[in-house]
């Protein structure tokens, strides 16, 4: 008997768990109470906080089963439960949820059984952005990474291994920089120019007979980018050393050959930069 919002239910649609604001956001899956002895269906409701409740009523002594306030003793109903904010998810998915189609029939019983001793103990699928995947990666004790899944690019990787810092790279061709499938990560230093900002890799990467280091232009016409980088700034008064994340294209030699540049928009929620002071 739980006192707060129901806030994960499995997905028949899916066959994975999830969160309430994933099933707000996609009403035309089917969802159900992930305990066993229950398996009552429920739906996603938004007024404060998302949360999933059971249009029936969740079997006696299912976990779910919402407290009941006392009454005369002819009727209760159930209590008011309390609308706490849930902690972040952890995302196990970089990039936006992978577009699905629906089940056109409803599942039996045997079948929600099965999936429910599928899905026993498995946390729920959820996509982020870069900086919820970073976010989460740094909050994570280090001993627990390699226990948390991440997806990227439809490969499969644990929090440890998805992450891979530029210290390790030595002298490879840039070509073989392994950010299209992995986050990449290492020291970098921020300069504010008039027009644009200027990201600027400590490491250095093979060129001819030179080094050149991986450098990120955002232009000052780039709302959304402006505005993160301002607060940024604004935010590291005094600090002059930054780590850049990054996970998409392979860095490109740009037109005046004097350094690795990012061409692809990289103002996108899911395949952007990320950058923190240290």
């Amino acid at each position: 008997m739980r006192t707060d919002l129901m806030a994960e239910a499995m997905c028949w649609d899916l066959s994975l768990n999830v969160t309430a604001d994933y099933a707000c956001a996609n009403t035309e899956f089917s969802y159900f109470c992930s305990h066993s002895v229950c398996l009552q269906e429920v739906r996603p409701k938004k007024i404060v906080n998302a949360h999933f409740f059971a249009p029936g009523m969740h079997v006696p002594g299912c976990p779910n089963e919402p407290e009941k306030s006392d009454g005369d003793g002819t009727a209760q109903k159930p209590a008011k439960r309390v609308s706490i904010v849930a902690p972040p998810a952890v995302p196990t998915e970089l990039g936006p949820a992978k577009s699905r189609k629906g089940k056109v029939r409803k599942p039996t019983k045997a079948e929600l059984l099965a999936l429910s001793d599928a899905l026993e103990g498995k946390p729920p699928s959820c996509a982020g952005t870069l900086i919820e995947v970073v976010n989460a990666w740094r909050a994570m004790p280090k001993d627990q990474r390699p226990e948390k899944q991440l997806s990227i690019n439809d490969e499969k990787f644990t929090y440890e291994s998805a992450f891979y810092c530029l210290s390790e790279f030595g002298e490879s061709p840039i070509e073989k920089l392994p950010c299209a499938t992995k986050v990449i990560h290492g020291l970098a230093r921020v300069d504010d120019d008039e027009t644009c900002y200027w990201i600027k890799s400590v490491k250095t990467f093979r060129a001819d007979n030179c080094k050149l280091n991986l450098i990120i232009r955002i232009s000052k016409d780039n709302g959304m980018t402006d505005k993160y980088m301002k607060d940024l700034l604004a935010n590291s008064l005094g600090v002059t050393s930054f780590t850049l994340f990054y996970s998409g294209d392979v860095p490109k030699l740009s037109g005046s050959g004097k350094s690795y540049g990012i061409s692809k928009d990289i103002s996108n929620d899911y395949q952007r930069f990320v950058v923190l002071p240290n």
